[in-house]
């Protein structure tokens, strides 16, 4: 039997959801009732490796190989605070800073497990075990926090320490042992704002978290230091905004972002260029770079902003309050030297997540509701550079793929894994552009089978 499935919102956001009838409290015909998780998933596609180029160089967006994004050396040990006395201001970060673990080796997944076997709601969270291969498995480790129904749980660099956005507007904070057993750090974390969505920097040197809410309610773009220990500390607003969905990093200070507004932004513009540059004193160092309105009406609700490998497109799915479901591609204006500017709106229905091909070529379309995962094929010379190439091929339905999360180092790059209903399905672009199916992992039937939210380590 299929459940019902019900994104969650924040307070103010579901008020305003159920206001414009996205949301229904009853399941449809088919037991499921209307997908509505508009403000949960995220993407962070950065750029491509130095000395790669085109369909030839897979993506290394987690490392940080040898030097650190921006041009600042790596001058600590692993795991130590970073030193501070003499940098640049531009390069001053507040907690620590986590190298990354091996690029092959054994991985961590974990996925909430938002209902109990009788489908009433639970705080749960399940360890999966993946192989150097990519094989999952179930090691029987659970563990309790709040409950989380979907989006992206997020992994330090090292992948020790792992970070959810729960419903109730608090983190979950835990610690992954050698033995893959978990400790918890803190089970809601109150930064003192509502959090929506978390969102890690290029090369996991920042986290960031979404309150996305109206400027009246603390809406806006906040920066959180991970302490040494794991902890989190909240360093405080860098940017207000209005309804600020989802955000992609072009590089460590210079981010996308999906918002009704930010900053000093002109009226009626939803995605900006921002300036989030780190200093000792934070905010004066935040400034909108360039901004555009990409949708033309106030009926959109972007769930997601995914930047080509090559960093000259994002890609925005928008769940329409009202109208057609739409996939916006967006010229980035060379990263900021000139406005963004659409160039193709799509017609997809219930489109909540973009992942972009390593290699430049493709891109992955997850439908929740439409029960659909669609490749696109990605050439950056057209004047229209995404065109539709159809269904992935897979050995069972697919069913509201709701959340992916690729692996972007070593033998594994470009291995997608896919949460469904009771599945985690595992993808795999290809250099030459193909993206197929590589196996699939059931959870079996009843409530405990469903999967929420889920992460990888890097």
């Amino acid at each position: 039997m299929l459940f019902c499935r019900l994104s969650h919102f924040s307070t103010s956001l579901l008020a305003l959801a159920l206001a414009l009838a996205l949301a229904s409290s009853a399941c449809s015909d088919n037991d499921r009732a209307p997908y509505t998780g508009w403000l949960v998933d995220y993407t962070i596609d950065g750029p491509l490796e130095a000395g790669a180029s085109g369909t030839d160089g897979a993506l290394d967006g987690g490392a940080l190989d040898g030097a650190a994004l921006d041009g600042a050396a790596l001058d600590h040990s692993p795991g130590e605070d970073r030193p501070t006395d003499g940098a640049p201001a531009a390069d001053v970060l507040s907690g620590c800073v986590f190298d990354p673990g091996p690029a092959d080796r054994e991985r961590v997944a974990v996925v909430s497990r938002p209902y109990a076997e009788d489908f009433t709601q639970a705080g749960d969270y399940e360890v999966i075990h993946i192989s150097s291969a990519g094989v999952l498995s179930r090691p029987n480790i659970v563990f309790t926090m709040t409950r989380t129904f979907s989006g992206e749980i997020i992994f330090s660099a090292d992948g020790r320490f792992g970070y959810v956005a729960q419903e109730d507007g608090s983190i979950g904070v835990f610690r992954v042992e050698a033995d893959r057993s978990v400790v918890v750090l803190d089970a809601t974390f109150d930064p003192g704002f509502h959090v929506s969505r978390l969102v890690m920097g290029p090369g996991g040197r920042r986290l960031f978290a979404l309150n996305s809410q109206w400027r009246v309610h603390g809406g806006g773009i906040y920066q959180l230091a991970m302490e040494c220990d794991g902890t989190l500390t909240n360093l405080g607003l860098l940017a207000a905004s209005k309804i600020p969905f989802a955000m992609g990093f072009l590089s460590d200070s210079l981010a996308v972002v999906a918002a009704r507004d930010i900053l000093d932004s002109p009226a009626g513009h939803d995605v900006h260029l921002v300036s989030l540059a780190p200093t000792p004193t934070v905010t004066p160092s935040t400034s909108l770079i360039t901004s555009a309105s990409v949708f033309d009406d106030d009926e959109s609700a972007i769930a997601d902003v995914a930047i080509t490998a090559d960093q000259r497109y994002a890609l925005l799915p928008d769940i329409v309050f009202k109208g057609d479901d739409r996939l916006a591609v967006v010229d980035l204006g060379k990263g900021g030297t000139t406005a963004p500017s659409v160039v193709q709106v799509l017609a997809y229905e219930d489109p909540s997540k973009v992942i972009m091909s390593p290699f430049n070529n493709a891109a992955l379309l997850l439908g929740v509701a439409a029960d659909r995962l669609t490749v696109l094929n990605y050439t950056p010379s057209n004047p229209e550079p995404f065109t539709e190439r159809g269904k992935v091929k897979t050995s069972s339905s697919t069913l509201l793929p709701d959340e992916a999360v690729m692996i972007r180092r070593g033998s594994l790059a470009g291995h997608v894994f896919v949460a469904e209903n009771v599945t985690i399905r595992r993808l795999r672009f290809f250099p030459d552009g193909r993206v197929e199916e590589v196996d699939a992992f059931s959870f079996g039937t009843g409530g405990r089978a469903v999967v929420g939210a889920m992460g990888v380590q890097p």
